[in-house]
């Protein structure tokens, strides 16, 4: 019984935060009002940070060191025994919150049905919940727990099969290699796990493929993405042209007019033609070295100076230390937070302005007009409406619809191949370039330079009698 408690502890703070979502959820279906929804937003939101902050409680506490020792270094048993609790919890959130999302779109199909619209069927609480799990925890999990398992894989094996005669170790390369062809398959695996099947031939399906044959962006094959009428989205996969897929949801072509279908088409291609996914991986990476290293040296010198001003013991170094790290790591995930979702944000426009720019020039307009404008902007209105999203809602990656739209009526006027959106992008990919060097610099020894440079060695006196 003693060997459980671990991981009772574990479990006990994720039950209340279910227990208090439920209570949250049932006041907002008694009396449904705008005020009460937008608050469960937040509060759900809250909540799901929270439900990871207590994963990474677990993780500083040493739950994973304790059910190794319990349960015993099995490839992935430890760590999926460790995550059990993060997910089922998860899966109560939505649980609880199905009958919210219901009641939303019943309100929705009456409205529709009231100005004469079609009316999307609602899925039922087994199709929510299957989903929300392919959707939001499959497609990370799958691949995660493939290179989780083939560093443990890695690890385990014999220190004699990992090295070469000339005694090079082969465990990095491999490990390397395992995660590039995890990352090129990712593609093949969402269109596995996610509901998906070619779309059918149709003008549609040609004008479309035109359009990838235009703008040169290579695909393998343009998927109609089956959500149960739950989403209405449209994404990009894949980082070559032979393991390349766009995806378009049931609900966006069956509701979408086709101006609207294309614009949202074009977005997607922006993302691949400007290549968002390299710069985006770039400079999320860099800005993390960075941050990391930089908040660390800045921190722990602060917490040096310190230590020798008030000529602390050693025991006060220590604990200096260890409040510097627990401070610097910190300020590095808020700093990278910030920026990685401003960038995201910029790029996110830019795939925006590409959309209008495309309509523009196939309308044969010199200059942006409203209604080239009007495409993407409806399409977006339609996005929010269909997926029962405010237009106001912030979103971290992407911005709110509304701040997107507001931008998107600015461009009428202007010339298509000259946006000022490109122009700050072609300044942001040559930033994150030199983030990229910066940041290789410190992992190469320039962070011990750094360190030097701010604690220098004394040089010892020599005395001649």
């Amino acid at each position: 019984p003693l060997a459980c408690i671990p991981y009772m502890v574990m479990i006990l703070p994720k039950a209340i935060l279910v227990l208090l979502y439920h209570r949250l959820c049932q006041q907002a279906l008694r009396r449904p009002t705008k005020r009460k929804l937008k608050r469960l937003d937040r509060v759900g939101a809250a909540l799901r940070l929270m439900l990871l902050a207590c994963y990474g409680f677990d993780l500083a506490a040493g739950c994973l060191t304790w059910l190794r020792v319990t349960v015993g270094d099995w490839i992935l048993l430890d760590e999926a025994l460790l995550l059990m609790p993060t997910i089922v919890t998860q899966l109560l959130f939505w649980r609880v919150y199905y009958p919210v999302d219901r009641k939303v779109r019943e309100a929705m199909a009456f409205n529709a049905i009231d100005n004469g619209e079609p009316v999307a069927p609602i899925w039922t609480r087994r199709q929510y919940l299957l989903a929300q799990i392919r959707h939001s925890l499959l497609i990370p999990g799958v691949p995660l727990l493939i290179l989780l398992a083939w560093t443990e894989t890695l690890n385990m094996m014999p220190e004699e099969y990992l090295t070469l005669p000339n005694g090079y170790d082969l465990q990095t390369p491999l490990s390397l290699f395992g995660t590039a062809i995890v990352f090129l398959l990712t593609p093949v695996m969402i269109r596995k796990l996610w509901d998906t099947q070619a779309l059918p031939a149709s003008p549609m399906r040609s004008r479309l493929l035109q359009l990838c044959k235009q703008y040169r962006v290579g695909v393998r094959e343009i998927l109609h993405w089956k959500t149960f009428g739950g989403m209405a989205n449209g994404a990009v996969i894949g980082f070559i042209g032979p393991l390349r897929y766009i995806l378009l949801t049931d609900v966006l072509l069956a509701r979408m007019t086709g101006g609207c279908v294309e614009a949202v088409m074009a977005h997607e291609i922006a993302h691949v033609k400007k290549k968002h996914m390299f710069w985006m991986i770039a400079g999320a990476g860099a800005m993390l070295v960075i941050y990391e290293l930089l908040f660390g040296v800045m921190i722990w010198y602060a917490g040096s100076k310190l230590v020798d001003w008030v000529d602390g013991s050693e025991d006060l170094q220590s604990t200096i230390d260890n409040a510097s790290l627990i401070i610097s790591l910190l300020l590095a995930v808020i700093a990278w937070l910030v920026s990685f979702g401003w960038l995201s944000r910029r790029m996110e426009r830019q795939a925006d302005s590409f959309a209008v720019a495309h309509m523009a020039k196939t309308h044969g307009h010199e200059r942006i007009e409203p209604e080239d404008a009007y495409a993407m902007i409806q399409a977006l209105e339609e996005v929010a409406v269909l997926n029962h999203v405010r237009p106001e809602k912030k979103s971290w990656r992407h911005g709110s619809i509304r701040w997107r739209q507001d931008y998107l009526k600015t461009l009428v006027t202007r010339c298509p191949n000259q946006l000022p959106i490109d122009r700050l992008m072609r300044w942001l990919c040559v930033l994150i370039f030199l983030a990229v060097l910066l940041s290789s610099w410190l992992l190469m020894g320039g962070i011990d330079k750094i360190e030097n440079y701010l604690t220098p060695t004394t040089p010892a006196k020599v005395y001649i009698i």
